[in-house]
């Protein structure tokens, strides 16, 4: 039986993944930086790790419970966590572990939103204006959009701040200028698509699907759509960025235009994911096929999949 390193279990959304790998007969190894985490009810053994900050520690961590559990894989969750696994790949693979996420070069773009704007804009792909927070001086209040302003690393909506107008005064009182952008603000429908590529950054799956109802980031009401436009431009953004394992791209459908605009490339399974994953048979064959090593196995851009609609509760455990 192969064995998975799964990190973030305590995340509400991480359940459904583990539940999906258990079932595809893996050993699934639970992390989290807390002991109090939900996941260690749903996973063969659980083990608490450091900060991501702790870059050190984190690996020599990840090593000590890799080497006992025997572990083959590593698949991450936090952004930061996944840096810090990727920049060091070489020392896992020296061990016949893989980390499942993009190389540490294509993280450096990826993972800013600074980086991936000027990395695409070039490309003729719909992106949100955007600049630096440390250039922009002042936008007039007469200007007819309206502004986020937000950090250029990170998830989720944390510190994210939509302005009417930007002023000298918001971004002096920044922190760290530099590391905030200024964004064009779209109102409009969000989208999620769920790919999958194997180690050399080929594609294997991609399913787009419509976030209907999002609660503290996570979809609770989604629904997978047959959406070629969202493929086109998906197949065209992994010719330019290369992606190892699973990854979820966002995208707004503008209200006004209806055009769709790239905001996050997430080098890792989304909360959202699992609702593509059921809905492709495909999709959870490939990703069986590539922990299972069975690569010869493997089915190329397979975007077979069911316009399936998925609903999310909170469920509890006492102990």
């Amino acid at each position: 039986m192969i064995t998975i390193i799964r990190s973030a279990v305590g995340s509400l959304a991480s359940v459904g993944f583990i539940k999906l790998l258990k079932n595809m007969d893996f050993k699934v190894i639970g992390t989290d930086i807390s002991k109090e985490s939900i996941g260690k009810f749903f996973v063969d053994s659980f083990y608490k790790v450091p900060k991501a900050d702790k870059e050190h520690e984190v690996i020599e961590s990840y090593l000590a419970i890799a080497r006992k559990e025997m572990a083959k894989w590593i698949i991450s969750g936090p952004e930061e966590e996944i840096i810090v696994l990727s920049k060091h790949k070489d020392v896992f693979e020296s061990e016949g572990i893989y980390v499942l996420h993009p190389d540490y070069e294509s993280l450096k773009i990826i993972t800013d939103k600074y980086n991936v704007y000027t990395f695409l804009e070039r490309e003729n792909i719909s992106l949100p204006i955007t600049r630096l927070a440390a250039n922009v001086r002042s936008i007039s209040e007469n200007s007819q959009n309206k502004f986020i302003l937000k950090p250029r690393k990170g998830r989720g909506s944390t510190s994210i701040v939509v302005l009417n107008s930007v002023k000298n005064k918001d971004i002096e009182d920044l922190r760290n200028p530099q590391n905030y952008i200024i964004q064009e603000y779209i109102s409009g429908l969000e989208y999620t698509v769920d790919i999958l590529c194997d180690i050399n950054g080929r594609i294997l799956n991609i399913v787009p699907r419509k976030r209907i109802k999002v609660d503290s980031g996570i979809t609770v009401i989604g629904k997978v759509e047959r959406n070629k436009k969202l493929i086109d431009v998906t197949e065209k953004i992994l010719s330019l960025v290369k992606i190892i394992g699973g990854a979820c791209i966002q995208f707004l459908k503008s209200d006004e235009t209806g055009e769709y605009y790239l905001t996050d490339i997430n080098p890792r399974f989304g909360g959202g994911s699992i609702l593509s994953l059921r809905s492709s048979k495909t999709f959870r064959n490939n990703l069986r096929n590539l922990l299972k090593l069975s690569w010869e196995n493997l089915l190329y851009k397979s975007y077979d999949f069911d316009e399936l609609k998925m609903y999310r509760y909170y469920d509890e455990i006492y102990e």
